[in-house]
């Protein structure tokens, strides 16, 4: 009985030494696991950290991106304002508006383009400007405004075309230029081209300066007119070494025209006397009222001889011809005849005045 006490205590001796080396052993190890632990809880808190950096971080650019988004929004909206307002513009411009690309392609056009130069806007935007209407547009002059003129400056104003268009025929037209330019973008240039057509004012202009320098009731050259003409034939007679003559003519008894048949019908006379002349003449030639019933004919580079061969042409023509005149009863019967003097350069005068003078006494001899 004793040996087998002895024996279980020696069991439980080792069993308690072995238990004590194990607590030894883990004595040593936990300093070290406190340690790890220590590490793994400050590991933890730099992760948290990162992570409510990162969140941070996405909930700035979030916002970011918001307030750009918006931004965008808003110049989206003012670049439509825009266009809205500067079509507003262009559809009310009362002459034609034509907006091209850096390519010379039509944008968009004003109602009054498509109305004045009958195209359809289907037919017009997208195009190339020289290949509207069925090329109508290749114009030589506008060309040269849009591919060497317009490239070296930001407008042009003023710049005049004169074309004939098959649906409107000849139009006379200002272009002006305006190049809008893309700070960042070339491809993003526009050209806005505006068309004045001018064709009843140059029109009238030119009925006016008729009118200014044409006797108005028979369509000749009036007093001051005739006066500058011959003083530029006589410098280019002078110049070239060239002859030059006039005719001068009046009607005989005009007078007694106007008493017998009334002023209304001496004024018909006047008109058929003066396109007599005037179809008896070469057109390089100038037939002028001088004053009352008195013509004068500037003939250029004309001698004495050719001078009297249209003289008698003018008396031929005006035996052959028959009035028609409302204010004179039984034409038929009625003739016109008319008396003439010339007077030749440098034959006979040395300057306008000489030579007016030498032709009225020629004329006046002649009756």
């Amino acid at each position: 009985m004793k040996r087998k006490s002895k024996k279980q205590n020696e069991i439980f001796s080792e069993v308690i030494n072995s238990l004590q080396k194990q607590i030894k052993k883990l004595g040593k190890l936990s300093p070290m696991l406190h340690k790890k632990e220590k590490e793994l809880n400050e590991f933890q808190k730099t992760l948290d950290n990162h992570v409510d950096d990162r969140t941070s971080a996405e909930r700035i650019v979030h916002r970011q991106l918001k307030r750009e988004m918006a931004r965008r929004k808003e110049l989206e909206q003012e670049v439509e304002d825009a266009l809205e307002y500067a079509n507003g513009i262009i559809n009310t411009v009362r002459d034609p508006l034509i907006v091209l690309d850096v390519d010379l392609k039509v944008v968009s056009a004003s109602p009054s383009f498509y109305q004045i130069f009958k195209v359809k806007a289907e037919d017009t935007v997208k195009q190339h400007i020289y290949e509207l209407g069925n090329h109508q547009w290749d114009i030589p002059k506008l060309r040269e405004l849009l591919e060497n003129i317009l490239p070296h400056v930001t407008s042009f104003d003023n710049f005049e075309v004169e074309h004939n268009f098959p649906h409107i025929g000849m139009r006379t037209m200002l272009l002006n230029a305006r190049k809008i330019n893309s700070k960042d973008d070339r491809q993003k240039q526009l050209i806005l081209l505006a068309i004045e057509d001018i064709t009843k004012r140059k029109e009238a202009e030119e009925k006016l300066k008729t009118m200014a320098g044409h006797d108005e009731l028979t369509g000749c050259a009036n007093f001051r007119s005739i006066m500058e003409i011959l003083e530029k034939e006589l410098a280019r007679s002078k110049r070239y070494q060239k002859e030059f003559a006039i005719i001068m003519l009046d009607i005989d008894h005009f007078k007694r025209i106007n008493d017998d048949y009334g002023h209304l019908a001496g004024n018909d006379v006047l008109v058929f006397f003066a396109n007599v002349l005037k179809n008896s003449v070469r057109n390089v030639d100038v037939v002028g009222r001088y004053g009352g019933d008195e013509f004068i004919i500037i003939l250029t580079e004309s001698d004495s001889q050719h001078t009297s061969g249209i003289l008698e042409r003018i008396r031929n023509n005006l035996s052959q011809a028959k009035i028609t005149s409302p204010h004179i009863k039984n034409t038929q019967k009625f003739t016109l005849k008319s008396s003439a003097g010339i007077a030749t350069f440098p034959h006979d005068a040395k300057d306008v005045k000489e030579l007016i003078l030498f032709a009225d006494k020629a004329l006046l001899q002649a009756k």
